[in-house]
């Protein structure tokens, strides 16, 4: 998993991802979601880093009883993506880094809230509220500037995906860009654009199969 865009305030959230997936020499395996919805704890789960981490992630949230909102998601995200991880890696050796971000509203009434659990960080939350907007990967020299509409974001998607080709240790993205909206009691997702490399992509798609 490889893009990510989000722009959070204390009362909603949009959230950009690419739906490209690659295998681990990089070549396209097919196209697929990257944000996970939990409608029921209006909960919004999303990642970079390994794909299996995050399905198995939001697979043992969606099995889980008892939980009601971000907060009781947080109570039990850090040993659950530890367990994950360690399996994982007994199975398939070295993962790599993996990070998954979770946005919620407190069942109490409280404004939204965005946690953020790095492999690097054995999986300890991060909490964050209020207004903010990011990107991964980040461009380089320069600050992030929040856009003022999709053409903006989608310039930015652009940017994103060459820097991503251009790293070494970049991981392809593209596919389409799909926006992720999320406020109290609602959440959905819109397909905005196509990368320009989709169909190029789709036919080192259907090669493999």
């Amino acid at each position: 998993m490889s893009m990510l865009i989000f722009s959070q305030t204390e009362e909603n959230l949009i959230l950009w991802t690419d739906t490209l997936v690659v295998d681990t020499d990089h070549r396209p395996t097919g196209l697929a979601q990257k944000a996970w919805a939990l409608p029921d704890i209006n909960v919004l789960v999303a990642a970079t880093g390994t794909a299996e981490i995050a399905l198995s992630f939001v697979e043992n949230l969606n099995r889980a009883s008892g939980l009601t909102d971000i907060e009781d998601v947080n109570g039990r995200a850090t040993g659950v993506l530890q367990a994950i991880h360690d399996t994982l890696e007994a199975h398939v050796g070295n993962i790599g880094r993996s990070t998954i971000y979770v946005w919620g509203f407190p069942a109490d009434g409280g404004k939204l809230v965005r946690y953020i659990y790095r492999s690097m960080n054995n999986y300890q939350p991060e909490r964050y509220v209020g207004d903010q907007f990011g990107a991964k990967p980040s461009p380089p020299g320069r600050e992030l500037e929040m856009p003022s509409s999709h053409e903006d974001v989608i310039e930015l998607a652009l940017q994103l995906q060459q820097i991503n080709r251009d790293s070494e240790h970049g991981v392809p993205s593209g596919g389409e860009l799909i926006a992720t909206y999320l406020q109290r009691g609602d959440v959905r997702t819109q397909l905005i654009f196509q990368f320009p490399d989709l169909e190029e992509s789709l036919k080192a798609i259907k090669e493999r199969e």
